[in-house]
């Protein structure tokens, strides 16, 4: 980095992955990928003024981890190989990305998207003496509306506590 801000020029492309978001066996890996999302985030911003552009790749693809981990099982189907999500790679640390920056590509097989930054969703409540029962009041009323889906792969939030 030092080196960057100093040639006022380069890209950073963190390594990171879907399984930030979720994935049942794979939190503590999914914790340190999340770190470094928000890493990129971080760094994003304090590089920005240097032109130091700073991305993340969460790549999909079959590797030796996957396999002793157990994941990425498709019958009849040949596995990724990590040089699949190369051009993504290419990309973001070429010229072909310059403004883009603080961003989260993810690349998986025939499937290029972008993953979401982390936010406070609207409406924010004020209030100038909460409590337990009128913060679950607030959930039940505005917030259990747009709970969030849990984990990479979930579509709707369908959970619901045995009572």
């Amino acid at each position: 980095m030092r080196h960057m801000k100093e040639q006022r020029r380069g890209s950073i492309v963190n390594l990171t992955s879907n399984v930030m978001m979720g994935n049942v066996g794979m939190s503590t890996y999914g914790a340190t990928k999340g770190a470094l999302a928000c890493a990129t985030f971080g760094w994003a911003l304090e590089l920005m003024p240097h032109n130091v552009r700073v991305n993340a790749l969460a790549p999909g693809a079959m590797t030796r981890g996957n396999e002793l981990a157990g994941v990425f099982r498709r019958p009849n189907r040949a596995p990724d190989a990590p040089d699949l999500v190369a051009p993504a790679a290419v990309f973001l640390l070429s010229d072909l990305s310059a403004g883009v920056t603080g961003q989260i590509v993810m690349l998986m097989g025939r499937r290029l998207g972008l993953i979401s930054h982390p936010r406070v969703l609207e409406p924010v409540i004020d209030d100038d003496d909460w409590s337990a029962e009128s913060i679950a009041e607030a959930y039940e009323r505005t917030f259990r509306p747009q709970f969030q889906a849990i984990g990479r792969a979930a579509a709707v939030y369908d959970w619901l506590p045995d009572t």
